[in-house]
């Protein structure tokens, strides 16, 4: 089963199954899904024996529904379960008490964070406390002001930091085919004892698909990705070689399990 919603790509996939000398099976069908909705039907019906998936990361709920309340699902269980996100918010949100935190100052906190700073104490480190004796002198302006003091401290010593839910929320909101719907369909497909990996057309670092990979990690599931910048590689047949590879591999491990 291939559930992918770029043509190209799904050109490319069954194209290797069907004509690829090099892969050691026997194709007997071969299910193509392009968005959620399908995906899930199709795996209802989906054979466990001699079979597996490969998923890709983001695609519609339903293509063309513009739907996007599945897509935020997906993106708070990936948040659900990181813990330095949590961690993150939890110190962000304590500056909030005292300072605007609008989107250049949330990067910037975060870029503080994620250089090492221990965000778990970060309520007892000076750092914080000087912020929370400054603000605690409230004015009309004093979330303003102490906005623009808290920039003026960490501007030159932290770059941005990465909002990786912000980011993905962002996507969402520019089209129904960035959702990360590829771990629900990934998680229905465990469920029914599929073997699976999921595939992408990024690489893992991408700021979209960092949350993924690390879902994946924490779950023990197989992401194959592209090369930084090469999209392309998705669309040639040596990019399904490879994940075909892998899902060969998650299958024979189940077996002997």
């Amino acid at each position: 089963m291939i559930v992918e919603d770029n043509p190209e790509f799904g050109t490319a996939a069954v194209k290797f199954f069907l004509t690829a000398t090099e892969r050691p099976l026997e194709v007997t069908a071969i299910h193509s899904a392009q968005d959620y909705r399908l995906a899930i039907d199709q795996l209802e019906t989906f054979p466990i024996s001699n079979s597996g998936a490969i998923i890709d990361c983001f695609f519609p709920m339903k293509t063309g529904s513009n739907d996007s309340s599945l897509g935020e699902e997906a993106v708070r269980r990936l948040e659900s379960t990181d813990p330095h996100e949590k961690e993150v918010r939890a110190a962000i949100d304590s500056v909030r008490e005292y300072a605007d935190v609008d989107e250049d100052l949330n990067g910037m906190l975060r870029g503080h964070f994620q250089s090492g700073m221990n965000t778990a104490r970060f309520k007892d480190g000076s750092f914080f406390k000087a912020i929370a004796q400054v603000g605690s002198l409230k004015t009309n302006d004093s979330k303003t002001t102490m906005n623009l003091i808290i920039k003026n401290t960490l501007r030159g010593h932290r770059g941005q930091g990465k909002d990786y839910y912000g980011a993905l929320r962002a996507a969402i909101k520019e089209s129904e085919s960035n959702q990360p719907l590829g771990i629900l369909v990934a998680a229905e497909a465990e469920r029914r004892g599929i073997p699976f990996v999921l595939a992408t057309s990024t690489h893992h670092h991408d700021i979209l698909t960092q949350p993924i990979q690390n879902y994946a990690s924490q779950k023990g599931w197989a992401l194959v990705d592209c090369r930084p910048n090469s999209t392309e590689e998705k669309s040639q047949q040596t990019f399904w070689h490879r994940a075909y590879g892998v899902l060969e591999s998650r299958a024979k491990t189940k077996v002997r399990l």
